[in-house]
């Protein structure tokens, strides 16, 4: 990257990023969502950063990005089957695995990972798209480990 593209980008961050990141919170209405857009919003002006001298209302280019960045991520968020439940899940576990015990929560504690660290959305920036949903992947899973536990028996 020349000196002049990196100078013009970090211009663009220091006038900018307030107003990115109030755009995408008032969507998303999440603090680290939203920081996480605007990155988003700036990687994505680093892909096209050889177009920069051809904008005319960088304000309004940047706007238009994050927000499509954060709707994208409400698309992603509405149509996910899996879920944030730490219930749902262990329950998925128990029938995928045919445990039959009984399941107790302590409610004390905190009931789960946050979303955030189950994102993929820069891998689904990059093409990649899960092939297989959640259930199907812990079942496979459980067979390969049995599997193996029964080859190692033996």
């Amino acid at each position: 990257m020349s000196e002049a593209s990196a100078t013009a980008i970090a211009a663009l961050v220091d006038e900018y990023a307030g107003t990115l990141y109030r755009v995408a919170y008032s969507v998303l209405r999440n603090a680290a969502d939203a920081e996480d857009a605007v990155q988003e919003t700036y990687l994505r002006v680093l892909r096209h950063r050889d177009g920069l001298t051809e904008i005319r209302d960088p304000r309004v280019w940047l706007v238009r990005i994050v927000w499509n960045v954060v709707l994208d991520r409400k698309r992603r968020a509405k149509t996910r089957p899996e879920t944030d439940d730490i219930a749902d899940l262990a329950r998925l576990v128990q029938r995928v695995t045919g445990f039959s015990g009984s399941l107790v929560f302590d409610t004390t504690k905190p009931d789960g990972t946050p979303r955030k660290l189950l994102d993929v959305s820069r891998l689904t920036g990059l093409g990649w798209r899960a092939s297989i949903g959640l259930e199907e992947g812990l079942r496979s899973t459980y067979e390969w480990y049995l599997s193996r536990q029964s080859v190692a028996a033996s």
